[in-house]
């Protein structure tokens, strides 16, 4: 990564205590952001992570987006980079969903995700500042897998969220781009 610079720049990366947010959060570490990690459990699995400041919040839990943010931002005021990589795997087969795993699957991965980059770029805007935002998706955004109906549901709904975000927070100069990883072995996927 030596030809990529973050240097200068802070970064709140939404789910990163685990997989490919702990990734992407060393990632950014290495290319020289200033990061402020967040997630459920008590701290990164990393150590390397350990010594960046660590939020623990539940963004199922009612406010829970904004205590992050308020968190975030109390930490460092400088933010300017968001990565939305919150989310989960909730699916069970099409005939034997609920109402129950369909709304929990809907706000966390899309509902928290949608008030997280909203509230990021609603900060960026009042302090005059441009900014960036990476929502991650999923190659389940476009194509299904098999009694996988939520979860797809769900990152398919991130795919046309970032691209109309894209174009409604361009004119504040803030980027929004996503990612949509395929099939990667992490600890959400080995209990799959």
């Amino acid at each position: 990564m030596s030809d990529f610079s973050l240097s200068g720049h802070a970064a709140l990366i939404a789910g990163s205590s685990r997989g490919i947010g702990e990734e992407i959060a060393l990632a950014m570490v290495e290319a020289g952001a200033e990061v402020v990690l967040h997630g459920l459990e008590d701290a990164p699995v990393q150590a390397s992570l350990r010594q960046h400041c660590y939020l623990q919040e539940d963004l199922l839990a009612e406010g829970g987006t904004d205590r992050l943010l308020d968190t975030a931002f109390s930490a460092n005021p400088l933010l300017d980079l968001l990565v939305c990589n919150v989310g989960n795997y909730f699916d069970v087969p099409v005939l034997e969903m609920t109402r129950e795993l369909w709304t929990k699957t809907m706000r966390l991965n899309v509902e928290a995700a949608y008030f997280l980059a909203q509230g990021f770029a609603k900060r960026l805007v009042a302090l005059g500042r441009p900014g960036a935002i990476v929502i991650t998706s999923s190659t389940n955004g476009f194509h299904p897998e098999f009694d996988s109906t939520a979860y797809d549901t769900s990152k398919g709904a991130l795919v046309m969220m970032t691209r109309s975000m894209a174009l409604s927070l361009a004119e504040h100069g803030i980027r929004v781009n996503g990612l949509a990883p395929g099939f990667i072995e992490t600890p959400l996927t080995s209990r799959a």
